[in-house]
């Protein structure tokens, strides 16, 4: 199979490689598409420039971890799967058999079936995005799941959790919002740029849910004075040291 490897100097060679074999767990996916984020060729930034992935880990690899495609073979222990299936997955970071070649390995559990209203490129934009934004939400910020008592509860009680959103424009913020607005927490304040227009249709003005330029403020008092017009007065509160506080930046 051809598979694309990224150099220490960030040139990308096209090797021929193996089809690899999935172990226990993984499953082997013929790749339709991947992914390219911003993590495959960008790490932390330097007083000087971007590090390059490659040259910040010191190694160079096939990098791409987001895919959708076809299941090709299952490894043991693998349920739910069968060679045929329409799928996307979560590739496992720094590993090798990545989503830069013909053939993929991921594990069973990071894998999911596509429905068929999603189309292969639709499907390989949400597994890092996706799981980034499920891990900080319900996770780091511990809110309640979708399909969880609380979540629903919330919808019915309309009990209110302000949340602040800081680069919704970016894939990760996208689902940001989408995430939450499943689990009834509202109101979703987002702050972006010229570029954010496409995620106004996620956002229900009807429960305080806002778009703000990261250029319309430049104090705390005005970004509490947006949040105010907004509908929603006690939002004014998540900039207080006493008052509740969920900020996240996408």
């Amino acid at each position: 199979m051809k598979e694309a490897i990224v150099r220490k100097d960030t040139s990308v060679d096209i090797v021929d490689s193996p089809i690899p074999k999935p172990g226990p767990g993984y499953v082997l996916i013929k790749v339709s598409q991947s992914l390219l984020l911003d993590h495959f060729l960008l790490a932390w930034p330097s007083p000087a420039s971007d590090w390059k992935l490659p040259i910040f880990l010191g190694c160079e690899m096939n990098a791409g971890d987001d895919i959708s495609g076809i299941v090709e073979a299952m490894g043991e222990n693998v349920v739910g799967f069968h060679k045929g299936d329409c799928v996307a997955a979560f590739h496992e970071m720094t590993t090798s058999h990545g989503a830069f070649a013909e053939y993929a390995i991921a594990p069973y559990y990071t894998t999911f079936h596509i429905p068929d209203s999603a189309s292969f490129e639709e499907a390989a934009t949400i597994p890092l995005a996706a799981y980034t934004s499920a891990c900080a939400l319900f996770q780091e910020l511990e809110f309640p799941e979708p399909w969880s008592a609380r979540a629903k509860a919330a919808g019915k009680e309309s009990i209110k959790h302000p949340l602040i959103i800081y680069g919704e424009s970016t894939a990760t913020g996208a689902f940001a919002i989408k995430l939450p607005a499943a689990a009834n927490i509202h109101p979703i304040i987002t702050i972006g740029s010229k570029r954010s227009e496409f995620i106004k249709p996620f956002l229900d003005e009807n429960k305080g849910c806002l778009l703000l330029s990261s250029m319309a403020f430049h104090r705390i008092r005005t970004l509490r004075m947006a949040c105010w017009f907004g509908f929603h007065p006690y939002v004014t509160n998540i900039l207080r040291k006493t008052g509740p506080f969920s900020f996240w930046i996408a």
